[in-house]
């Protein structure tokens, strides 16, 4: 992250350039997290609501745990 945060190349004062480079550093966090995770957990909840909806359409649902 260091490194990546010194390539950055912004011009401005020391409190303007401090906070665009950490806007640039926030979306290459959260493009790296997409790209090594799939997605947010926010997607991964909604998606796992949308299956267990499919599944009781299918077969149902009951309150057992396997």
């Amino acid at each position: 992250m260091k490194k990546k945060y010194e390539s950055f190349n912004v011009q401005g004062y020391g409190a303007f350039v401090f906070k665009e480079k950490l806007k640039i550093l926030k979306l290459e966090m959260k493009n790296w997290s997409k790209e090594k995770f799939g997605g947010s957990k926010e997607n991964m909840v909604v998606d796992n609501i949308n299956n267990l909806g499919l599944k009781e359409e299918i077969e149902g649902l009951s309150l057992k745990v396997a």
